[in-house]
């Protein structure tokens, strides 16, 4: 692969629902390139992922082959990136670069799967200049995304968020990085892509008075969504630990250095292992509670949708029965019984068949 051409690559590492999608679309303000064709918007991303579909299929497959999903908490098997299913992904992932961006000077990508595959770029892209933007928003804010829009416990959205932001600070260690915080970026965009710049030591193609004005119709404060309510707390009261320990992380990543503090990030690893062990019990209890009364919300849901049902069914009947006690339909009967002898007449034969 010939990547003399191909540009320096900003890599947008975070976990889903994290601020990702507001992030790379920063970045495109900026006037980087994002290739294409792109996710398109819906009701939970009313401007659009900004993810090249290519890439999803890459990674998605990538996990097939180890037999995990997306948002699974299952580690990925040892040794997973000399498998057959790594390499793969590793072809794909040259071939859409180069595809993609060759004869561009900045280029971004953007996909939550990179928080645990981010690997496969680095050992498949070893002469390209790759540089990492790690989004980190408020763990309960996303905690409260992913139970509107995935129906996903907050166990396992805090848990998730641990993991992905532990595994994209790790993974993209020794490159050039930054983080941008969801709080800063709806705040004061500029002044954050601004920071971006000069930590990520890049330099934003054109001039900054069109980037911020691409920043202020990008940005919209109303597009911020969720945020955890206190009864949402109060029920999973026992989940005290894990939530104190997402909002420790979160409150060290607000802090500027934070990133070079590696040796306090593979503290925060250790003790979550410890954490999940030592409440192994409680947090398998959780999740099944939880499941049970997902499984009775849609028992109840199921049954109102039948008995909607069953409710059409007899109006019809009624409107039928009614239908036949009218003079016309009587005075029609003698047609209608032509009709059905006519229908069930038994075909001619066709004597030519027989000589």
């Amino acid at each position: 692969m010939d990547t003399a051409t191909i540009g320096t690559g900003i890599l947008v590492v975070g976990m889903h629902r994290n601020g990702t999608s507001a992030t790379t679309g920063a970045i495109q303000a900026c006037g980087v390139a994002l290739g294409g064709p792109l996710l398109s918007q819906d009701q939970n991303n009313e401007k659009g992922y900004l993810e090249l579909q290519e890439i999803m299929r890459i990674h998605d497959e990538c996990f097939q082959s180890f037999s995990r999903k997306f948002l699974d908490l299952t580690a990925l098997p040892d040794l997973w990136e000399e498998s057959e299913g790594a390499e793969k992904a590793r072809t794909a992932i040259r071939k859409l670069v180069q595809d993609q961006f060759t004869g561009v000077n900045l280029w971004a990508a953007k996909d939550p799967r990179l928080c645990r595959l981010l690997p496969l770029w680095r050992r498949a892209l070893p002469d390209v200049s790759l540089r990492v933007v790690l989004p980190i928003r408020n763990p309960l804010e996303v905690a409260s995304s992913l139970f509107i829009r995935e129906k996903m416990s907050l166990n396992h959205s805090l848990l998730l968020w641990i993991q992905h932001v532990l595994d994209a600070e790790k993974y993209s260690r020794g490159l050039g990085r930054s983080r941008v915080l969801y709080a800063d970026l709806i705040k004061d965009a500029p002044s954050a892509m601004t920071r971006l710049e000069n930590e990520l030591q890049i330099t934003w193609p054109g001039e900054k008075v069109e980037r911020d004005a691409n920043l202020a119709s990008w940005i919209e404060p109303r597009l911020k969504h969720h945020s955890l309510s206190t009864d949402m707390l109060k029920e999973n009261l026992g989940l005290a630990p894990l939530i104190e320990k997402a909002l420790d992380l979160y409150r060290l990543l607000e802090r500027g250095d934070s990133l070079k503090e590696t040796a306090t990030f593979d503290l925060y690893r250790q003790e979550l292992l410890d954490l999940m062990q030592n409440h192994c019990a409680y947090l398998i209890q959780h999740e099944f509670d939880w499941m049970l009364a997902e499984l009775a919300a849609q028992k109840e849901y199921y049954a109102k949708r039948e008995m909607a049902f069953q409710e059409t069914i007899e109006a019809f009947s009624k409107h039928v029965f009614e239908l036949k006690e009218t003079r016309s339909w009587k005075i029609t009967a003698p047609l209608r019984r032509l009709g059905d002898a006519i229908r069930h007449q038994p075909a001619p034969k066709d004597d030519r068949k027989n000589k």
